[in-house]
């Protein structure tokens, strides 16, 4: 079994993942371990990352939202 250790600065998405900024790259984590990296101005990566946690059900928009991941335009 894997505890889910994470750097301090991380903000957790759920249980199980979260994402952390460092060195202008963006890390989203699952128990600790990274799963995806891209640059902070990937745009098109950022919106595939967040598209496959929100589809495969590892964290709501919601939360993302709340993260201030997701900018809501109105």
């Amino acid at each position: 079994m894997q505890l889910p250790i994470f750097p301090a600065n991380t903000k957790l998405l759920s249980s199980d993942w979260g994402v952390f900024e460092k060195d202008n790259f963006v890390y989203y984590l699952h128990n600790g371990s990274p799963v995806h990296i891209h640059d902070k101005n990937d745009l098109n990566t950022y919106r595939y990352v967040i598209a496959t946690l929100i589809v495969n059900h590892s964290c709501s928009a919601t939360v993302l939202t709340r993260l201030a991941l997701i900018q809501t335009y109105m």
